[in-house]
Parts: structure tokens; C-alpha cells; sequence
């Protein structure tokens, strides 16, 4: 317990507040910039608060998508699973509230690039049956670092020589993963991990380990653990048939032994997570399949679309001067994070 963070004090002397200007990379409607990713994505995964499993992804050249600044309608596939039903608690809380529908995030990946979109909102059901409703709260953009220290995009075949039935093995190998989160009042969040060495370490107790490495110093995903350690991750390996997912709760440890055995040259993580695994299952990666997302033909390239700077300066400071000179700055604290990944 000693090595336990228990508060968001603790975790701030670890990982300091990021700056005020960050907090305003957040929007409340879709504009053109998340526009471009949704039109050059091929895969969307929805993470939703409750249901079996509520990580799921989806290809989007089979989900017809319509989407407006304040919504985003899609169709799933009879054969793929539906986001699940609510509880009973979360049905008590949003009736109590005048709500409907669950928390969700839907995360937009595009084969090629790294940084990527994600979107929370209210999540209903619609008519006709398969149709669903995500009400846009909030969207920001990620940054490309857990998929470039995974190489997500480095894999130039379709397809793994062997494929891996044997989940400790499939942990040993998995570079990349996405993380789902809730708050304490059931707010989801999704965010990428990935790592060059194993994004996840099994321990010889049964437990999993994963390191926190350098990212926007938000720790969305951090703070929502403290206050709610439920989790779930969703790990691939390009070309596999495969995902594996993981149900479990986590707690946040400075454990050395742990952090050592993590450390990539001389950077050492500051903390990490540990978790008590629930469930460990595969899934079929078939929605990554059918949309080609690591068909090397189906690869999108960067110049094809607004650079990630550039997008998350005007979503800072808008589009004038003041977007112009934060993305001076941002561009380069950009350039220099992609070359200190850890």
C-alpha cells in the first residue's frame, strides 16, 4: 500500500497540471477538423459505459455514419454486438437526472496516421433497430505517440505468419492498446497506449502491469482511476485475427521493481498501473479486416490531412493571430515530444 497513489494530489507531484491553454483543445461541436478524421477514418471504436463488451471496435466501411456538428448517427451490422443495456445504477442515475441513454466515446482511427479523434457524448438507440445516437459533449484530438512507440503503422503485411491463440503470449507481443475509463459519475473515456517493449507485463501473481509513459499531463484516464479503478483494455496485434480483452479494476502504484523492469534505456516511468484481471478473452479483430486497416493500400498519408499541430492550435486559440502564433509553439513542442517518447 505504501507504493499506492490514492489522490489526485499524490498523482500531481508525479505528473504536473498541464497548462491552462491545453484545457481549451476540448469542443463542444464537431467542426472541420474532426470532420476530416470521421471522413478518413476506416475504423471507430465504441466505448461505452455499460454492456458486454462496452470496448468494441467497429469498420466503417460496413456502419453508415451521419454526422453533424452536434451528433453522430451510425448503423452496426446485425452480426457485430450492440453496445449493452444499462444497470439498474445507472438507470436510478440518469432518471434522477432526466436523462436517457449511457455514457460513451467513440474514437476514430485513421490506417497510417497517428493522432486521432475521440468524441463523448449521450449514446441512445434509434429506429430503425441497429441504429444509434451519440449526442456530441465534448471532442479532442489525441497525439500520435502510442502509436509511435508501438509502430502501429510500421507492420507492411496483412497478415502475422502465426496466429496467436495463447493470450500470456498474445500480452508478451501486444504493442498497442486502448484503454476505457469512467468517472465517478459513469463519463467514459478512451485513450491509446502503446509501448516498444510489450504494452502489458503479466506478473508472475496473475497480475498485470502497464507503465505510464510521457503523454499530455491531462491523465484523464489516471484521474478517472482514482476516482472509479473499474477498467477495460483492448489490445491488437496488426494483421492478427485476433483482440484481446481485458475486464478488470486497476490502482496506481510507484512500485520501483515494477517501474524498473519498464524502463527504456535510462527513463524510468514514474508510475504505472497495476490490475486484477477479471476476464481475459479474445474477440474477433474482424472489424479491423474488413475495413484494411493495416493494408498498406488503405493507408492514408499525412499530407492528406491538416497537420495535427496545426488542428489542435485552432481548436486552442481558433483560427486568427493567436491560433497562428500557438501553433508555432505547439509545432514544435509537438516535434520534440515525437522524438523524447520516453
Amino acid at each position: 500500500m505504501q507504493h499506492r497513489i490514492q489522490n489526485e494530489q499524490h498523482l500531481r507531484q508525479l505528473i504536473s497540471a498541464p497548462p491552462a491553454l491545453l484545457e481549451k483543445r476540448v469542443q463542444t461541436q464537431l467542426d472541420a477538423y474532426c470532420f476530416e478524421v470521421i471522413n478518413h477514418a476506416r475504423v471507430m471504436i465504441i466505448a461505452s459505459e455499460s454492456g458486454t463488451p462496452a470496448l468494441q471496435p467497429v469498420s466503417l466501411s460496413h456502419c453508415q455514419l451521419d454526422v453533424t456538428a452536434n451528433s453522430v448517427r451510425f448503423s452496426l451490422p446485425e452480426a457485430d454486438e450492440q453496445p449493452g443495456e444499462q444497470t439498474d445504477k445507472q438507470a436510478d442515475r440518469q432518471a434522477n437526472h432526466g436523462h436517457s441513454g449511457q455514457n460513451a466515446s467513440l474514437y476514430f482511427l485513421i490506417p497510417g496516421v497517428g493522432h486521432a479523434l475521440r468524441v463523448n457524448g449521450r449514446l441512445t438507440r434509434q429506429l430503425p433497430q441497429g441504429h444509434w445516437q451519440l449526442q456530441v459533449k465534448s471532442a479532442y484530438l489525441h497525439c500520435a505517440r502510442a502509436a509511435v512507440r508501438s509502430g502501429l503503422w510500421d507492420n507492411e503485411t496483412e497478415h502475422s505468419a502465426a496466429v496467436l491463440t495463447d493470450s500470456t503470449r498474445y500480452l508478451q507481443q501486444a504493442m498497442y492498446l486502448l484503454l476505457k475509463t469512467c468517472d465517478a459519475q459513469g463519463i467514459t473515456s478512451v485513450s491509446p497506449r502503446g509501448d516498444e517493449t510489450g504494452v502489458i507485463r503479466m506478473l508472475p501473481d496473475g497480475r498485470l502491469f502497464m507503465a505510464e509513459r510521457p503523454g499530455n499531463k491531462v491523465a484523464l484516464s489516471l484521474r478517472n482511476l482514482l476516482q472509479n479503478p473499474a477498467l477495460e483494455l483492448l489490445l491488437l496485434i496488426p494483421g492478427q485475427p485476433q483482440l484481446l480483452h481485458i475486464c478488470g479494476s486497476a490502482q496506481l502504484t510507484t512500485e520501483p521493481q515494477l517501474l524498473a523492469a519498464c524502463a527504456i534505456g535510462d527513463k524510468v516511468p514514474k508510475l504505472g498501473l497495476l490490475i486484477e484481471p477479471q476476464t481475459i478473452r479474445f474477440t474477433s479483430a474482424s472489424a479491423l479486416t474488413d475495413a484494411g486497416v493495416f493494408n498498406p493500400e488503405h493507408r492514408v498519408e499525412a499530407k492528406q490531412l491538416t497537420p495535427f499541430a496545426k488542428a489542435l492550435s485552432a481548436h486552442m486559440s481558433g483560427e486568427g493571430l493567436m491560433g497562428k502564433a500557438t501553433h508555432l509553439v505547439v509545432d514544435q513542442v509537438v516535434k520534440h515530444d515525437l522524438k523524447n517518447l520516453y
